[in-house]
């Protein structure tokens, strides 16, 4: 019976302890509830975003210029090749008066060079020779338009050269097609040509355009021709033949600056021929000077019989009329007819 009470009592207070230490346990969590909790921040009110401000209004911009492209880049800086190349030559011949000549055409460029030998500049020429002529007698003629800023070839193929543009009796351009025929006026027949381009005209050309430039004065076209015409008389050794100039235009004032620069690089020109507007009163169309000490020879290689010279029956080969009718009869002034 005590053994079934001692039991009893021990059920008894084993079920009131379980309770007990349940909440002994309980205790120490709250604490540790209550500090976590103290420690979570309180959650901040949220704060009124500021308004944005309205996007500005700006003023429409005008297109920025672009920067140059490689291709106007390269149009600026463009070179021309300055290589040296031997001339063309070719051999011909026509009828100038019933008398057959046989000549030789030769075009190239030569070399117009700074002081220390460089390259700057080519200048294009075209040159007809008589076959079979000893150099040192037969003269030999640089002839050129003006312009200035105008390339030969009008002298070239209207006047002077072997081969002109045939053209009806009123000198105005004929319907196509075009074509070539003897030139019966050529100035072949007594003197042998040069027909020269100035730098930028024609087939001459500066280094770079920049270059060109220099050539387009006064004084640089001045230098440049009488460089080529020294160059020229080397070249071909025509230092011993009689030395004239023609030129048409703005070529008559290049004319007197080159015989006036060449003199003083020890080169003297035995005629000038300063052609003008064929059309013209005679007292004005020409001026021609020539050594009376060269003789008839010289003189007739003055004689310009091509553009209205008095010479017979000879025409105009700009308007195709008789020199009476241009009133330039008298327009030459021949050295052996002893004209001043």
């Amino acid at each position: 019976m005590r053994l079934r009470f001692a039991i009893l009592a021990t059920l008894i207070l084993t079920t009131a302890a379980v309770p007990q230490q349940h909440n002994d346990n309980q205790q120490p969590a709250q604490p540790q509830q209550a500090q976590s909790q103290k420690k979570q921040p309180r959650p901040q009110p949220q704060q009124p975003k500021p308004e944005e401000p309205a996007a500005k209004v700006t003023e429409p911009t005008l297109a920025q210029p672009q920067p140059k492209t490689g291709e106007d880049k390269d149009k600026k800086e463009e070179h021309y090749d300055m290589a040296e190349l031997a001339p063309i030559v070719t051999h011909h011949q026509i009828t100038v008066e019933g008398k057959t000549l046989k000549y030789t055409a030769t075009t190239g460029r030569l070399p117009i060079k700074r002081g220390d030998g460089k390259i700057e500049a080519e200048m294009f020429f075209v040159a007809y020779t008589l076959d079979g002529q000893e150099a040192s007698r037969r003269p030999v003629t640089f002839a050129f338009n003006g312009g200035p800023g105008s390339a030969s070839i009008w002298l070239h193929m209207g006047a002077l050269g072997p081969r002109r543009v045939a053209l009806p009796p009123d000198g105005f351009l004929p319907p196509p097609p075009y074509r070539m025929e003897d030139n019966p006026y050529t100035l072949l027949d007594k003197s042998d040509l040069v027909l020269v381009d100035a730098i930028g005209t024609g087939f001459s050309r500066g280094e770079t355009a920049e270059i060109s430039k220099k050539f387009w004065g006064v004084k640089g076209d001045i230098e440049a021709f009488s460089e080529f015409i020294r160059m020229y008389i080397s070249r071909y050794e025509r230092w011993s033949s009689p030395l004239f100039l023609l030129g048409e235009s703005y070529g008559t004032t290049r004319s007197a600056g080159i015989a006036g620069h060449l003199a003083e690089e020890g080169i003297t020109f035995n005629g000038i021929t300063l052609l003008y507007d064929c059309r013209i009163p005679s007292q004005a169309a020409f001026r021609s000077a020539a050594g009376r000490e060269q003789g008839a020879a010289a003189g007739r290689a003055v004689g310009f019989r091509g553009v209205c010279a008095g010479a017979g029956q000879r025409r105009c080969p700009f308007s195709g009329r008789a020199p009476e009718d241009n009133r330039a009869d008298v327009a030459l002034h021949r050295t052996e007819q002893g004209s001043d």
